[in-house]
């Protein structure tokens, strides 16, 4: 009986996705072992809440722990993409909020039931992210520490630190966001939060009243900014550089020339 319930199950799931191309590929009982994630924009928005209901429905039959991992994952995604479309649509505030609400819960649940859950960086990102959408910093930025405490080797990992830094700007804390910045620093430049981190770095050690340090920053902001070419240095005008860049480069100038120059 359990046998035929998982079939009509993923039946209807393939209904839900065939309506939005490009055409999903056949979804069986083993290709749930093997596809742990799927791309949720292919089940079209009027399909999203059958697929839910699905999903619910094969997680309370299916036996094997694997298949039921996953689905409770695809559960809470598509709770989460559902709240986000009702906010972009403009649903009320209340209701906005106890759908996040509700994905968090189902992200939370599946971490109690799964404690090892291989994923558990991602879904800390997730509840952040769901935190963050209905304006609960506080709980986003509980959910990113969590993250970059327990998982130092996420590929989120830096994502996250910056995501603290500025939460933690924001509120004030400058020891704690120049801690968060300098695990961005410390990484290399290789990634894309490098320069935003230095320069936040630069108005965290600023607010701290450490203005060599400040300085060291800023000036590093400004070599990498307007400095091109390995052997020969080229100094590039500020009005060449794009806009997000020129923008951060004047606001350095304007420190460097101002405050920092006394």
């Amino acid at each position: 009986m359990k046998r035929a319930c998982a079939a009509a199950c993923v039946s209807v799931l393939l209904t839900a996705c065939a309506s939005a191309p490009p055409p999903a590929p056949t979804v069986t009982l083993k290709s749930l072992d093997e596809r742990p994630t799927v791309v949720l924009r292919e089940v079209a928005p009027s399909d999203r809440q059958l697929a839910l209901q699905s999903y619910r429905v094969y997680v309370g039959i299916a036996e094997n722990e694997q298949r039921r991992m996953h689905a409770m994952r695809r559960i809470a995604d598509l709770r989460l993409l559902i709240a986000e479309e009702a906010m972009a649509a403009g649903a009320a505030v209340g209701e906005q909020r106890a759908s996040l609400h509700a994905a968090v819960e189902d992200y939370r649940n599946l971490l109690r039931t799964y404690p090892d859950y291989s994923a558990a960086d991602d879904v800390y990102y997730q509840i952040a992210r769901a935190y963050d959408s209905a304006g609960e910093v506080e709980r986003s930025l509980e959910a990113l520490t969590a993250l970059t405490r327990d998982h130092p080797r996420s590929v989120r990992y830096l994502e996250a630190q910056f995501r603290r830094g500025e939460i933690l700007f924001a509120r004030r804390d400058y020891a704690a966001a120049e801690r968060a910045y300098s695990e961005i620093t410390a990484a290399g430049d290789a990634t894309p939060f490098y320069d935003q981190a230095l320069y936040k770095r630069g108005w965290s050690r600023y607010a701290q009243s450490r203005l060599h340090e400040a300085l060291a920053d800023f000036t590093a902001v400004l070599e990498r900014s307007m400095v091109s070419g390995s052997e020969f240095r080229t100094y590039l005008a500020p009005e060449s550089l794009p806009r997000a860049q020129r923008e951060l480069v004047d606001d350095t100038l304007m420190l460097v020339r101002g405050p920092l120059h006394k």
